[in-house]
């Protein structure tokens, strides 16, 4: 096995400006230098990954970037939060590989017997519903919701967006 000393974080959408943030974000994190993280774009995927047709198109782009990745990295971390492509990636690289979703649903398993997701649009909700079940975070999550902000809003209007996802919270934390 490869040594865990450099991760692959790699962004399944085509939007480099998402890689670059979530980059900007793990250098604030101050993560340490160990293990060491890289990113990269899948430039051949969907400017967004919004249900299960983006879904696969990234997939495919993805796996192609990844036979031409250098063969150094340890793990990799996939950035949707559809976990997209993270099996078939999985059986290609034959080194570990968690999806944000699934280190997500892992950590909210942790805080709490129950859980909630919030998601981007409503065609994304049964790719997440579905990727729940096949982790076995079914009978912890309870519901999964959309927000009806498109993916790359999230990027463009971050504010916006937590505005609405917080409007969203307060009115179903009472529900569930």
């Amino acid at each position: 096995m490869k040594s865990l000393s450099t991760v692959c974080f790699i962004n399944p959408n085509s939007t480099v400006s998402m890689t670059d943030t979530c980059r900007h974000t793990f250098d604030r994190i101050g993560l340490g230098s160990s293990p060491k993280f890289e990113f990269v774009t899948n430039d051949k995927g969907p400017a967004a990954i919004q249900g299960a047709r983006d879904g696969e198109v990234a997939t495919e782009a993805m796996l192609e970037l990844a036979a031409r990745l250098p063969d150094h990295y340890g793990a990799f971390v996939v950035g949707c939060f559809d976990d997209t492509g993270v099996e078939r990636l999985l059986d290609k690289v034959k080194r570990p590989v968690i999806g944000i979703g699934q280190a997500a649903y892992h950590w909210a398993s942790l805080l709490s017997q129950r859980f909630v997701v919030l998601t981007t649009l409503e065609v994304s909700v049964p790719v997440i519903r579905e990727s729940i079940r096949r982790q076995g975070f079914d009978s912890q999550c309870i519901d999964v919701i959309a927000s009806g902000i498109p993916v790359l809003e999230l990027e463009r209007q971050p504010r916006d967006a937590l505005n609405i996802l917080d409007d969203l919270v307060g009115a179903n934390v009472d529900s569930h």
